[in-house]
């Protein structure tokens, strides 16, 4: 190659002139833009840097815009995920109270109930006080005669292993009882603990006692059924704010099949 007189090649002059002549170019285009921009704006020259700092201003509005929706979005879905651990936490327990405890006491004290009326009825007396009280004193009067006999069967097969297993029932699952203690459990527990005693003393043929001190309190059974349509209705209501339509169907489908029963 040729030499040039300042040492570099005729190769290297030519790559050389040919990049600064494409600088000049952009230079000049540059130019040529800014003076558009200066034709359409005469003032930009005096309040471009009013004009960058309020394109900064508004950048970090909108970011800062941004990240108070990402926020809030986020604490919102937070709050909703509480409430609804919240829920399921409040439908465990309600679950719990009705499978364990009031679910089977109901059925336990409904079957009581029916088995003493179907007592009252074998032996035409009415369902009410005054027949009931009627049934007692020829009981009392005759604790061998042949309607004492079937009351004390009934006792010792039907009624008293039904009160043990109430009893056991809630002594077992107190925990699962809201509010206050009722009352009536109290007496429900001397009741049992006094007929077992009854009972050994019929095993003797010790029929001078037919009926123990404490007498079976009927708002066992009031509660009982109390507490367990308010548990299914809270049950049936936390389901509706969880499962939303599926909850709607499923009590749908257990109003129809409770009604078809």
């Amino acid at each position: 190659p040729l030499e040039h007189p300042h040492g570099l090649s005729m190769l290297h002059r030519s790559g050389y002139l040919l990049r600064r002549s494409k600088h000049r170019l952009l230079r000049t285009e540059g130019a040529r833009c800014r003076t558009r921009v200066v034709q359409l704006f005469p003032s930009w020259g005096e309040h471009a840097g009013i004009a960058v700092f309020g394109v900064g201003v508004l950048n970090a509005l909108i970011l800062l815009c941004g990240f108070g929706v990402t926020w809030r979005s986020t604490l919102k879905r937070y709050e909703l995920d509480c409430r609804a651990q919240s829920l399921k936490s409040e439908l465990e327990r309600t679950d719990r109270q009705l499978e364990v405890l009031f679910g089977p006491l109901h059925a336990i004290t409904h079957a009581t109930h029916v088995g003493w009326r179907s007592f009252l009825a074998d032996h035409k007396a009415a369902s009410s006080a005054e027949g009931e009280q009627m049934v007692e004193e020829r009981i009392r009067k005759r604790p061998k005669d042949v309607e004492a006999t079937h009351f004390r069967e009934l006792i010792v097969r039907t009624l008293q292993p039904l009160n043990r297993r109430a009893m056991e029932l809630i002594l077992q699952n107190t925990h699962l009882i809201d509010g206050e203690f009722p009352e009536c459990l109290y007496r429900l527990y001397s009741h049992v603990i006094e007929m077992d005693s009854l009972l050994e003393r019929w095993e003797r043929r010790d029929f001078t006692e037919m009926f123990p001190a404490t007498l079976y309190p009927r708002e066992v059974n009031t509660w009982a059924g109390h507490e367990f349509e308010v548990l299914r209705q809270k049950q049936t209501d936390l389901m509706a704010q969880l499962y939303g339509s599926e909850a709607k169907l499923f009590r749908q489908l257990r109003q129809r099949r409770e009604f078809n029963e």
